[in-house]
């Protein structure tokens, strides 16, 4: 059986007005973006999404803002992991009763030093809370200070059935390859960065959730459909004009934060006023020149 998450599932952009509120109005028109570029599906409410600084009822007003928003036109995967368990079941139970397609959780931040039996502890919990519900891996060892590796995911995935599906985020191709031997074949391995598609498309990879290239998603797109038909000819420049910028965006959040992400975004039209959610730096001329060439370069 092929995994039932496939594609490329934006991470979408969670931005506020000059008080943290969250911008409603600046959301739905970013939703309305990416299901009109063709991706296949949203991850809301992750690392890029700001949901682990967000408060609780923020959290649980653009979770029902974005199911209300798509009515179904894609799938969604909402994430719930906070640094702790009984947060983390209320958001997702209240996930599972606006009928997501599934709950992704991070592992328990902050406390680095969890044990095994309690990480297994959290998922098991969170399973139960949301009975029929699938769950998705959100492996991000660089936020939440959990290492998972392919035979401790597949010890997880053994003890809790209805984990259908990772975000492989920050791994070297060697690694990621290893995921795919490890888990079942209905086991959605995702990579959290475009630049595995082209390589480990052919070795099972399930698609991409990848914060680098989320003002291109056209781009990654077209991309994820050419390899779907083993189109390599299309694939090889596409997945070229995902790298490149993707590696611009990369570069320029070594010096400048998420901001990159945000000025990406105010490239391509949208009004942001505040991204991330923290005061972050402005870029300089020379950065915000170097996205709009490097957009150029993608032709969209």
């Amino acid at each position: 059986m092929k995994p039932r998450f496939r594609g490329i599932f934006i991470p979408t952009l969670t931005t506020f007005d000059d008080d943290s509120e969250v911008d409603f109005d600046l959301l739905g028109e970013m939703l309305e973006f990416h299901i009109a570029a063709g991706v296949h599906g949203l991850f809301v409410l992750g690392s890029t999404g700001m949901g682990p600084v967000m408060t609780t009822e923020q959290r649980v007003a653009t979770a029902e803002f974005v199911m209300e928003r798509v009515r179904g036109r894609l799938p969604v995967i909402m994430h719930a992991g906070a640094a702790d368990v009984q947060t983390t079941c209320r958001l997702a139970q209240h996930a599972q009763g606006l009928g997501v397609d599934a709950v992704a959780v991070v592992p328990p931040y902050y406390f680095t030093d969890h044990t095994p039996w309690e990480i297994t502890a959290h998922y098991k919990a969170v399973a139960t809370a949301v009975n029929g519900t699938p769950l998705f891996l959100y492996d991000n060892v660089k936020y939440s200070g959990w290492a998972f590796t392919p035979p401790t995911a597949k010890a997880l995935q053994r003890e809790v059935p209805s984990l259908c599906g990772m975000k492989a985020s920050y791994y070297a191709q060697g690694p990621l390859l290893g995921y795919l031997e490890a888990m079942p074949g209905d086991f959605a391995v995702m990579s959290g960065n475009s630049i595995d598609l082209l390589p480990a498309t052919p070795h099972g990879l399930s698609g991409a959730i990848p914060p680098l290239t989320s003002a291109i998603p056209e781009i990654c797109a077209a991309l994820w459909e050419a390899l779907e038909k083993k189109d390599y000819e299309q694939a090889v420049p596409l997945q070229k004009k995902a790298d490149d910028f993707g590696r611009t965006i990369g570069r320029l959040g070594q010096r400048f934060g998420r901001s990159a992400h945000r000025e990406a975004m105010r490239a391509r039209g949208f009004k942001i006023k505040r991204y991330p959610r923290w005061p972050s730096e402005e870029l300089t001329e020379e950065a915000m020149q170097t996205v709009a060439d490097a957009l150029k370069a993608t032709g969209v």
